[in-house]
């Protein structure tokens, strides 16, 4: 679900069913390949190796374009669902876990 200062859209899929010890960097690139499926873009300047120049511009979504977060705590790719469960969530019912642009 995309976080509320967000301007990206909520997932066709909405719920993601996954073992506790997936971690977050496997959910933040099943993000990103869902937004691509939707034909979302993140205009991102690429850098062309001189300082101070814009180069040209890439457009997509990948994993480090966005940001995770749960309980409006950002979440870092070497954490595990469980960790986020036991130590953010701190609940027995359904993660939820929001994205936006990172920023």
């Amino acid at each position: 679900m995309p976080h509320p200062d967000s301007e990206l859209p909520a997932l066709q899929q909405g719920k993601l069913l996954a073992p506790r010890i997936l971690p977050i960097s496997k959910v933040l690139n099943y993000v990103a390949n869902k937004l691509c499926d939707q034909n979302v873009e993140i205009e991102r300047s690429k850098w062309d190796g001189q300082q101070g120049g814009e180069g040209d511009r890439e457009k997509g979504v990948r994993a480090d374009d966005i940001e995770l977060l749960c309980n409006d705590k950002m979440l870092t790719p070497d954490m595990t669902l469980s960790k986020v469960r036991h130590g953010i969530w701190k609940r027995s019912d359904d993660i939820i876990i929001q994205f936006r642009e990172r920023g």
